[in-house]
């Protein structure tokens, strides 16, 4: 530089910004005159970039000027980027939650020095210029992520962008997928009902069991322990239609003790979560009677008139009983009787006769009859909830 007061006592430049020293001295290259000299100095630099160094001429008298200053662009020979390896994602499957987290890493080495490893997460709601932290001293760069709510599902390729100190980059990725948010909500069971609340156990008496199943991904299956009356512990519960309903029949078997059941319903979605919170109540009675034998009295009829069917039967509970003897033809028509009597308990009745009117219309042919009893109380609001039958018996209508 040139300096253009008398008695220069020193003349310094700051090479703080490039690695050297603030007050690095610089040397008279040149005396122009008695009142200007060309001072210089070399230098070198750890780093490269544009920069601006400040001069401070000093004179005899302790007068300073740092008013002048040297631009200085600094370049490097480097041309080789740095290299990443490894790039891993843990778990390499996050949900879009916004919560749970993967640990994104990369092995990055550079043959003079990393100066930044970036990842571009705005894939999944992140910056696309995410910092990725050097692991103690190791070569490699470590961050966490999450997906944000808003991410689509499916696997994503994240752009890792690694930059050396001499400005040379490189760039790798790091698949991480993501899915959708696991359903934890078990289904919703609700209106657990038993039509009729009470059955005998006998096997034949039947109740429909019913429950409303929803759940918010789908319903998988709904079951329903039956063991306690004889059935299976995983009974199957049948939707109906494309209601939100499901129902099944079952009876209780004769070796079923009288008393009130609690049947657990297990109701599972397409997320394996299960709900067995909810059963339904149903009763078991004894049988309070039972039938021995149904008979024709004339086997032949003849339309518009009737013919007598007999039923034996005999009772444990007091009660007025209902006996319906019943029967098809081959074409689906059919012929119907009804008697009722009172029994006490021990009690019974042989050859009861039911008349059974055989319509003009009827058609001509063989019927196949059976007789069924029931409490008073059952018919005709629960003909499910049947006592006892028996048959079948046939009888000619000409």
């Amino acid at each position: 530089m040139t300096k253009t007061y008398f008695d220069i006592d020193t003349v310094t430049v700051d090479l703080s910004q490039i690695g050297g020293l603030s007050n690095h001295m610089m040397g008279i290259k040149e005396i122009v005159s008695s009142t200007v000299s060309i001072y210089n100095c070399t230098t070198n630099s750890s780093v490269v970039g544009n920069f601006t160094l400040t001069v401070n001429a000093t004179d005899i008298q302790g007068n300073s000027n740092t008013s002048v200053s040297i631009p200085l662009t600094v370049t490097s020979d480097d041309i080789t980027p740095p290299v990443i390896t490894s790039p891993t994602a843990t778990p390499s499957s996050i949900p879009a939650d916004g919560t749970t987290t993967s640990t994104l890493s990369v092995t990055v080495t550079d043959n003079v020095g990393v100066a930044s490893v970036t990842v571009d997460l705005s894939a999944l709601g992140g910056s696309a210029t995410t910092t990725m932290t050097q692991v103690g001293t190791t070569d490699v760069y470590r961050v966490n992520t999450t997906a944000s709510i808003l991410t689509s599902t499916g696997t994503k390729s994240l752009t890792v962008t690694a930059t050396d100190s001499s400005a040379n980059t490189a760039t790798s990725s790091i698949s991480l997928t993501v899915s959708e948010i696991p359903d934890t909500f078990a289904p919703i069971v609700t209106n657990p009902t038993a039509t009729p609340s009470a059955i005998y156990a006998n096997e034949i008496a039947i109740s429909q069991l019913s429950v409303t199943v929803t759940d918010n991904v789908g319903v998988a299956s709904v079951t329903v322990d039956l063991s306690a009356l004889g059935g299976s512990a995983t009974t199957t519960m049948t939707q109906v239609g494309t209601t939100e309903v499901y129902s099944v029949t079952t009876n209780a078997a004769t070796s079923t003790t009288p008393g009130s059941y609690s049947l657990t319903v297990t109701a599972t979605d397409s997320s394996a979560n299960a709900n067995t919170s909810v059963s339904i109540s149903l009763t078991v009675n004894a049988v309070p009677a039972s039938t021995t034998s149904l008979s024709i009295e004339n086997p032949t009829a003849s339309r518009a008139q009737n013919f007598t069917a007999r039923i034996s039967m005999s009772a444990t509970v007091d009660g007025w009983y209902v006996v319906v003897v019943s029967g098809t033809e081959s074409g689906g028509e059919s012929i119907a009787g009804v008697g009722t009597v009172y029994l006490a308990a021990g009690q019974s009745v042989t050859d009861m006769p039911i008349l059974v009117h055989i319509p003009s219309q009827a058609t001509a042919g063989t019927y196949t009859l059976y007789a069924g009893a029931y409490a008073m109380d059952d018919y005709p609001t629960n003909l499910g909830n049947i006592i006892e039958h028996e048959g079948p018996v046939t009888v000619t209508v000409a």
